[in-house]
């Protein structure tokens, strides 16, 4: 098609005028009623769970999406300026493809709206809340309880309606559901967490049972009636959204979208069928309703992100940017295929699919020649991440008598990458910890220190468990300084 320049804007008045080659709503713009909440309003929300609600409108008009970035402001406006439509472009090397999607009817800010949120979730008609917040927004001690020394959760200990932190603030619209005697409801964890519901149901009442005014309030008791907490398994690559994907939408449909996302076709949903309220269809629009997503789980966080994070620092530290980049690497692609073939698979539990075949097809989708997937992104957080991602396979090997040789190298890499932004570009190193790790690192002034030094980086990384075994402890550290040097 030949393209207007500029191109129009998208918006409801324009779909009339997209080619036919462009996905649109199905269903009535203004006959769908919001029946989710969802909290994390990112790219990867908008090509992953808003998409299967898309998809449900089509055949219950009741599921529609208010959704709440965390902080950015920007977006919300964009949204709105576009009647809340935005696009997904699927791509691969054999196929392209670009859908209007209208899932999300209200876009809003929890930062400074936390009172619309707490609003929002009152709502009897709302049954779902969905979070896409990522691991550090989990902030828990070494025993798995809530963090009470991390800073936003003690400041909402001290607020009658806290919102600083991401468990404060669904606590508090959960007390707020409470008061309004509205019915179930189910808040869905949807980020790479290992049971990411029981940890989420974990600090919720953790929070609830700490702070002064919502334990007072009977909180407790309600939520424990009236909410679960299903776990899930959530699976799609979608690189930040920029104006690679803004360029995707202006050639193939002809429209400028400032909200479009760009993805790959492969999508997958595992949800725990734990509901006691009404919930949408998500099974008739390709999700996975299961009674365990665990084997699931331990599929997609040990292949999938662990073979990201191996991607990541290995990556990094041999000048890559993206994923494709570092796969296509010789000696990093190399690297990889044996880490999840060697270590990983062999030390996976039964899991009801070929696991073979899965490592094979992930592999297929890192190098994605239309994507370009930022290894500093997939390297952030790597204190959170790894614990999730390396120390089961580690930890299954080591119970088992087998050296955990490259899981150890993972963890080498991720040493030298903090020692690299230690002594480059501490910016770089984005961490809930990172104050703490560079602390650390900066000792690393002459080279017969850095064994200590590794050491010390990997107590604050890794589980008691792990860091306490001897071989796998002294892989580490010699793998680090070999490559440090």
């Amino acid at each position: 098609m030949v393209m207007a320049y500029p191109p129009r804007r998208l918006s409801a008045g324009a779909l009339a005028d997209l080619p036919a080659t462009v996905t649109s709503p199905g269903y009535d713009l203004g006959g769908v009623t919001v029946g989710q909440v969802h909290l994390g309003l990112g790219g990867f929300h908008r090509a992953h769970q808003a998409w299967c609600a898309d998809a449900v409108l089509n055949l219950d008009p009741r599921w529609a999406i208010s959704a709440y970035t965390w902080r950015n402001t920007t977006l919300p406006r964009i949204l709105a300026d576009q009647d809340g439509l935005y696009t997904v472009t699927a791509a691969d090397a054999n196929s392209e493809s670009v859908s209007v999607l209208g899932a999300i009817r209200f876009a809003r800010c929890a930062g400074i709206d936390a009172a619309a949120f707490r609003t929002d979730m009152a709502r009897p008609e709302v049954g779902v809340l969905t979070l896409t917040v990522t691991e550090k927004a989990y902030p828990r001690d070494r025993d798995g309880n809530l963090d009470l020394t991390d800073p936003a959760i003690a400041a909402d200990l001290d607020d009658p309606q806290p919102g600083r932190s991401v468990v404060g603030l669904v606590a508090g619209a959960l007390a707020e559901r409470a008061r309004a005697g509205s019915g179930p409801i189910a808040v869905i964890s949807c980020d790479n967490l290992r049971g990411n519901g029981e940890v989420l149901a974990r600090l919720v009442g953790d929070f609830v049972d700490t702070h002064p005014t919502l334990a007072a309030g009977g909180s407790r008791s309600w939520i424990d009636d009236h909410v679960s907490f299903p776990s899930t398994v959530v699976d799609r690559i979608v690189p930040d959204p920029d104006e690679e994907a803004r360029r995707h939408v202006a050639q193939l449909a002809g429209i400028d979208d400032q909200a479009a996302v760009l993805t790959e076709p492969f999508l997958q949903w595992v949800i725990q069928d734990d509901f006691r309220g009404p919930r949408p269809p998500w099974e008739e629009v390709g999700a996975i309703v299961v009674e365990d997503v665990a084997p699931f789980e331990d599929l997609k966080l040990r292949v999938l992100n662990g073979a990201h994070s191996a991607c990541a620092y290995r990556g990094l530290l041999a000048g890559h940017g993206d994923v494709r980049a570092a796969l296509t690497d010789p000696a990093i692609s190399s690297f990889v295929s044996d880490l999840l073939t060697g270590e990983v698979l062999p030390a996976l539990p039964p899991v009801p699919t070929d696991v073979a075949s899965y490592a094979r097809t992930v592999l297929q989708r890192f190098v994605n020649p239309k994507l370009h997937y930022s290894l500093d992104k997939l390297a952030a957080d790597g204190t959170q991440k790894l614990q999730q991602r390396l120390a089961p396979t580690a930890l299954a090997l080591i119970a088992g008598g087998r050296p955990a040789t490259r899981v150890a190298a993972v963890w080498a890499d991720w040493v030298r990458w903090v020692l690299w932004c230690a002594g480059n570009d501490p910016q770089r190193l984005s961490d809930p910890r990172a104050e703490q790790l560079l602390h650390v690192a900066h000792r690393a002034v002459h080279s017969d220190v850095i064994a200590d030094i590794a050491g010390d980086l990997l107590n604050v990384a890794a589980p008691s468990a792990l860091t306490a075994d001897r071989q796998f402890r002294a892989e580490v550290v010699a793998q680090a300084m070999v490559g440090s040097r």
